[in-house]
């Protein structure tokens, strides 16, 4: 009996020593699979560690180049306002220049338009002094035609009437 009761008590020490043998078993399992997983998820980590570095150097590498042609434009585009602006300038004197080049061309001008009135005014002046001369030498034509009988004798008479006559007549003109 006491052989048995070692026996039960032998069988029921192999149980639970095969029943901690299992749990031991699937926790060794449990811990290895959690290792495992532990391990891919690092690999993993650090693929994205290096993805995450190589697309921030990426980034970085493009950032920079868009700022060095940023700038070369920048310094372009400043580079053609300096001349648009010194050209402008030089414009800006020549159209003061040609702005008192025309005034004082206007000027003369007005002037010389001024002086053509007034000479015109002369001209129109002297016409009528001469239009009044022809009709007072005419008036004295007349009266000396009249008297021609009697200045026969003077021979230079004769020869300013037949002037005159020419010049009233206007064939005077027609010979020049």
């Amino acid at each position: 009996m006491e052989i048995q009761k070692l026996n039960q008590k032998l069988d029921q020490a192999k149980e639970v020593l095969t029943e901690a043998n299992k749990e031991r078993n699937t926790a060794f399992t449990l811990a290895q699979e959690t290792h495992d997983k532990l391990l891919v998820g690092e690999a993993r980590e650090e693929k994205l560690r290096k993805e995450m570095e190589m697309a921030a150097n990426g980034f970085s590498k493009m950032f920079d180049d868009f700022a060095c042609r940023v700038s070369g434009a920048v310094k372009r585009n400043t580079l053609r306002l300096e001349d648009t602006s010194s050209q402008l300038k030089t414009f800006s004197k020549m159209a003061t220049v040609l702005r008192r080049t025309g005034l004082m061309y206007k000027h003369k001008l007005e002037r010389r338009c001024a002086d053509l009135q007034m000479a015109e005014a002369e001209v129109d002046l002297l016409g009528d002094e001469v239009d009044a001369l022809l009709r007072l030498l005419e008036k004295i034509y007349i009266a000396l035609d009249h008297y021609s009988p009697v200045l026969k004798h003077y021979p230079g008479i004769i020869e300013i009437l037949e002037l005159v006559r020419r010049e009233l007549s206007g064939e005077s003109t027609k010979l020049l």
